[in-house]
Formats: structure tokens, sequence, C-alpha cells
């Protein structure tokens, strides 16, 4: 009984899987068709078109935000879709990736979704957050927070950097090298690249030769 219980509730799942998430050709057809329409609304500042897109049952709040964030605003817009993907009966979410400037600003390449619902034979927009990722103050916060992201990584990196170019100063006043006072403008003057030639060509085949004890050894010598 149990396995049989198991096998029906597998199944269930299974044919769900069939039915609802992959869409027919043509409803992927259609809904990308819907979304060029969006594209070249955008485009043109048209959002009489985008309405015209719009289900019935759509929030208030996607209307206001295509009226603020598009009408007259002059955006260049591209939409990349990346998947499509039937969530229940008449129903499809689109998400993907898209690309907008407008004005003092550009947006490259954040993550957006739409949510299409099939009334009669077409689709509509029932769901979207891509007007609202079109208001220039919030794409300039999403562009900050992508890059404090990685702004503690950054940091440790440049950290790392600055004190790798203290310590070639300091290596260059201490060790008893030829051209010592060319070697230290080089690595003040072109900062961690001049610290690295430096490291690579003079004080690390110092160190190597100092420490098997060769005699008569001299460090390379900066050619002027």
């Amino acid at each position: 009984m149990r396995k049989y219980l198991l096998f029906l509730i597998v199944l269930f799942f299974f044919s769900s899987g069939i039915v609802f998430a992959n869409p027919s050709d043509n409803n992927k057809k259609e809904i990308r068709a819907r979304i060029a329409e969006i594209e070249e609304a955008v485009n043109t500042s048209e959002t009489e078109k985008i309405k015209d897109v719009l289900s019935p049952n759509a929030p208030e709040i996607l209307k206001k935000e295509i009226q603020k964030n598009i009408e007259g605003k002059h955006i260049a817009f591209q939409q990349n879709i990346e998947s499509i993907n039937e969530i229940s009966q008449g129903k499809i979410r689109v998400e993907g990736t898209f690309l907008a400037e407008g004005g003092q600003w550009n947006i490259p390449g954040f993550s957006d979704y739409f949510v299409f619902e099939k009334r009669g034979n077409k689709w509509y927009l029932l769901e979207s957050d891509f007007a609202q990722k079109l208001d220039s103050k919030i794409a300039l916060k999403m562009a900050f927070g992508n890059i404090a992201h990685f702004l503690p990584a950054l940091l440790l990196i440049f950290f790392c950097a600055f004190l790798f170019w203290i310590f070639m100063i300091v290596d260059i006043l201490k060790r008893p090298i030829k051209n010592k006072t060319i070697w230290l403008l080089i690595v003040i003057v072109f900062n961690f690249s001049g610290a690295l030639t430096y490291f690579l060509t003079v004080r690390r085949k110092h160190k190597k030769y100092n420490m098997v004890g060769a005699e008569g050894f001299e460090p390379p010598t900066l050619s002027v």
C-alpha cells in the first residue's frame, strides 16, 4: 500500500512538471513577442503601448512605475531572456537580464522578471520588476550595492599591495645594491608595478645568493 501511494505521489509531481514547467513553443513565441513589444515601447517612451500589454489584474503599483519611470525618459532598453517557465495553468514566468541607459545613468545587466497570464487567446503582463529598476535612483543604489559586495575583498587586496610597496621601499634602503637611488625612484613613481619589478629582478636573486653564501655576487644592475 505504501509503495503504491509513493508511486502515485511521484507520478503526480512528475506529471505536473511536464504540464506546467515546459511551455509550448507557440506560447514561448507569443511571450517573446510580448516582451519585444514592451522593449520597443520603452525605447520610444510610449507607455500606452505597455499598458495595452498589461493584464487587468496587474497591480496598480506596476502601472504607476511604468508611468513614472518610462514616460518621456528617453531610455535605451534591451531585454535578454534567460528562461521561460510555466508556473501554473495559464501563467508563465520569464527571467532574464536587461541593459538600460538614460541621461546620466546606465544599468549594466541587472536581473529582472515578468509574469504573464493568459486571457482568451493572448498573454498579458501580470507582474514585473523591470519598470521599478528603471528608476534612476534605484539603478544607482543597485550599482553601488554590486560594488559594495566586492568592496571588502578590494580593500584587502589594496591593503596588501600597499604593504608590499612599503616593504620594498624599506628593503631598497637597507639592502646593499647598486643603483639604489634609481630603484628607489622606480618603486616610488610606479607604485606596485615598480615594487614587483624590483622584487623579481633584484631582491629575490640577491637573497638567493646570500642564502647559499655565494662570494663575489653582485645583484643585477639597471641599464641606464
